[in-house]
């Protein structure tokens, strides 16, 4: 089986968020898929199977080392592109079939990027006991008043804050981080801020409950802030966003609010590596 690791939301190879592709061309179980996304120990490893060039459309399951996702920002866009060159696909828009349903996906040749149309997310308040439990966890001085939980395909407690400087000093309490998710049925935390340029914002993201401390560059954390934004009042301008600089990444991510009302999450990617899944007499 051929497998790719792509490069994704940096225009810069091994600096973005990776994913590991493989193009299924044998039946694997439920079970050997999660032992492979374990052992290749990425924060998402995806198996493609069911390619249909007239329909311009795959089918995908992504795995973290935790377990499976029904739908993953990053690891959407970096299997596009290695369907993309593994099928010499040529056209502009594609499709993935996956848990949260079909993903469009727009390839844009002209400055390399890949863009995908996210599943709407749906909001869910928390309290304000849990807005201190969350300020806690991440080792806040400070309230935070703009945070609630998203569905985003994976679900993210997210917050607003007022200082990327802070998030960028972030030390957070992995063991508290994990607790936290758990009680609240999450994946984990995201939380952002806009930067003194009022265009840009900074964000992290922290998963330990999946077996990921820090996403390096999150995709659905980012339309799960994306969206957070839009729901507390604030103007729906498309932006960009920073991230994975606190673990030597460099992710760089678009946000584009459509007149549809859906949100477009968009970057570039590489693909850095390329072989072969010797598996032949694996079997769990």
């Amino acid at each position: 089986m051929t497998y790719y690791v792509v490069d994704v939301f940096s225009d810069k190879p091994f600096i973005g968020n990776p994913v590991a592709v493989i193009m299924c061309d044998k039946n694997l179980s439920d079970n050997e898929m999660q032992h492979i996304a374990l052992w290749v120990n990425l924060s998402e490893t995806t198996f493609v199977t069911d390619f249909n060039r007239s329909d311009s459309q795959y089918k995908i399951r992504i795995f973290t080392p935790g377990g499976e996702m029904p739908f993953a920002g990053h690891p959407t866009l970096g299997t596009a592109i290695a369907v993309q060159r593994h099928f010499n696909f040529k056209g502009n828009y594609i499709k993935q079939d996956c848990s949260a349903g079909l993903i469009t996906i727009r390839f844009e040749p002209e400055n390399g990027s890949v863009h995908l149309i996210a599943p709407d997310p749906t909001l869910e308040k928390i309290s304000t006991a849990e807005k201190d439990q969350l300020a806690k966890a991440l080792g806040l001085n400070e309230q935070i008043e703009i945070a609630a939980k998203i569905d985003a395909g994976p679900i993210w407690v997210t917050a607003l804050i007022n200082s990327s400087e802070t998030i960028e000093n972030l030390q957070p309490n992995q063991d508290m981080v994990k607790l936290f998710s758990d009680q609240l049925k999450a994946t984990g935390i995201v939380i952002g801020s806009v930067k003194s340029d009022g265009k840009t914002y900074k964000i992290r993201t922290f998963a330990p409950s999946i077996g990921v401390s820090e996403d390096p560059v999150c995709g659905s954390g980012n339309v799960a802030l994306a969206y957070l934004r839009l729901q507390s009042g604030l103007t729906p301008e498309n932006y960009s966003s920073i991230q994975g600089q606190e673990v030597s990444r460099d992710g760089k991510i678009q946000i584009t609010y459509l007149s549809s009302g859906k949100i477009e999450l968009g970057g570039k990617t590489n693909i850095t590596i390329s072989g072969e899944v010797c598996i032949d007499n694996f079997k769990l």
